[in-house]
């Protein structure tokens, strides 16, 4: 990733002479996929560059390859194990565009125009930081961090915070309040803190335990094979829509997971899925005597001293462990930072290993619940959860950075924009380092 970084900090005048070099806000036109528009940054130097699109190709950042230029034009490949993009362009009057040819998909025109990456404010005018973290160095990221924060304003972000090394680099909120925000499927995350706390108190006997341990309903048939590592690595098998609303739709829905059938054989199949999910809020509140929200209270929200939160219930009174975590940058940070810190002794260094490790064979990038960043070699760098709308939490622990972005729900048709969710965000984090 210093390579990145590196990209990122060519100068201007460096560039003199070879126009293709900088870093380009890049537009692919797809008629008829979703998203037509497909956005991203595109960073060139004379032989190498990487591409980052917000949500095609995972919103990874991708170092490319066979990197070709001469005079005004310049062609590369972006590759990977079921994508091969060739792109070729010309520089003219100032906007590179040209030509993508899409392996089995077809060909795309693409342009791209020069990012202006400007200074930016660190820190929102009138923080303090008594309580918090201290405030550490304002020149810290150079250009890679300004290009960061003028991103995430331009993509409606309510919040912004940057830790490194125990140390406010960047708190910014763009002029709003710094209200608690939902956090949506960051909410998985603190499921599975408290699974992990569970387990370590010996009121959970395993990751491998099967789901009937506590739902006696699942003893039968291939539903007997569902553990609570399926659970925890979306590998349960267990029905679900492609989104929340009929789950959320549920008086009850720990009840109405508890009914769910299976549509695949448990451990064979990877699938994103808030249904199975919602069942440890049953398991949690069995093994630790309360709902979820009462227990992490408890264990992690008051030692942290987390005040300004709340947790959603469904009309049944079951913790919403899939969603509807509420929170402020400041407190998912403290969480951040308390996790890149051994958790503070909470949570045993062998559990907290798991949590952040590859734990199924059908998603390198899948550990418990949490989810992993690997780098182009498959080396995990750090770990996280997103959710809807982007909101995200990010740990390195190799680099001792932690990174949240959160972004309110608004009753707009625009809440839902590709773009608006920031898809590079991490990316941009990453290069900043």
């Amino acid at each position: 990733m210093k390579r990145i970084a590196a990209l990122l900090l060519v100068s201007v005048a460096a560039l003199a002479g070879r126009p293709h070099e900088g870093v380009w806000n890049l537009v692919l036109d797809r008629p008829g996929m979703e998203p037509r528009r497909a956005t991203g940054r595109l960073v060139l130097d004379a032989k190498r560059g990487t591409l980052a699109f917000d949500v095609i190709l995972y919103a990874r950042t991708h170092e490319l390859k066979e990197v070709e230029a001469k005079g005004s034009k310049v062609s590369f490949r972006v590759s990977g194990g079921d994508f091969d993009l060739l792109f070729r362009g010309e520089v003219r009057k100032g906007v590179l565009s040209g030509r993508c040819e899409w392996k089995g998909l077809g060909a795309y025109e693409w342009t791209a125009e020069k990012a202006r990456i400007e200074p930016q404010e660190r820190f929102e005018k009138g923080l303090s930081f008594e309580g918090f973290f201290p405030k550490g160095d304002a020149k810290h990221g150079g250009e890679a961090l300004d290009l960061l924060i003028g991103e995430a304003e331009r993509r409606d972000t309510d919040a912004i915070l940057i830790l490194k090394d125990g140390k406010v680099v960047c708190e910014r909120y763009f002029g709003r309040k710094p209200d608690p925000c939902y956090l949506m499927s960051v909410t998985k995350a603190f499921a599975a803190i408290a699974v992990a706390m569970l387990l370590d108190e010996g009121k959970i006997p395993s990751l491998d335990a099967p789901l009937s341990t506590w739902f006696p309903e699942w003893a039968e048939g291939d539903k007997a094979k569902v553990t609570l590592r399926h659970v925890l690595t979306h590998t349960s098998g267990i029905e679900h829509g492609a989104d929340a609303l009929a789950l959320n739709a549920q008086k009850d829905r720990l009840a109405y997971v508890r009914q769910a059938r299976l549509a695949k054989p448990p451990g064979t199949e990877w699938s994103y899925n808030n249904d199975a999910i919602m069942l440890l809020s049953g398991i949690i509140a069995q093994a630790a005597g309360r709902q979820a929200d009462d227990y992490l209270k408890e264990r992690l929200f008051d030692p942290l001293g987390i005040k300004d939160w709340t947790w959603q219930r469904d009309e049944a009174k079951n913790a919403i462990t899939y969603a509807q975590l509420r929170m402020t940058a400041r407190d998912l940070a403290r969480v951040g930072q308390w996790m890149l810190g051994g958790a503070g002794g909470a949570i045993q260094p062998e559990t907290l290993r798991l949590l952040r490790s590859p734990a199924t064979p059908l998603d390198k990038a899948q550990g418990l619940v949490w989810r992993l960043r690997l780098d182009a070699k498959g080396k995990a760098i750090g770990y996280g959860h997103d959710g809807w709308l982007g909101q995200f939490l990010a740990i390195y622990p190799e680099r001792k950075v932690v990174a949240v972005r959160l972004r309110q729900w608004k009753d707009s048709p625009d809440r839902e924009k590709p773009e608006l969710a920031f898809g590079s965000f991490l990316s941009l984090v990453e290069a900043a380092e």
